[in-house]
C-alpha cells in the first residue's frame, strides 16, 4: 500500500489541518459499500494531539 497521496496537489501542512479542524463545528467521514456513497457526521475535540472523534450510536455501521 502506497503511502503518498493520490492528489498530491491537495495536499495540507499539519498546522494547515489543525487550523482548519479549530474552525470546524462538525466533520464528515465518507465511505462507500457497494459502490455506494454515504458520509457519517463526525462530532470531535481538539485538545492537543490525538483529536477524539465520535459518531452517532444510530444509522449505518461498519466493522474495521
Amino acid at each position: 500500500m502506497s503511502t503518498q497521496p493520490r492528489r498530491s496537489d491537495r495536499t495540507v501542512t499539519r498546522e494547515e489541518a489543525l487550523d482548519y479542524l479549530a474552525q470546524a463545528e462538525v466533520g464528515f467521514l465518507a465511505l462507500a459499500t457497494d459502490n455506494e456513497p454515504y458520509a457519517v457526521p463526525l462530532h470531535f475535540v481538539l485538545q492537543g494531539i490525538p483529536c477524539i472523534f465520535t459518531a452517532p450510536k444510530t444509522g449505518a455501521s461498519s466493522t474495521c
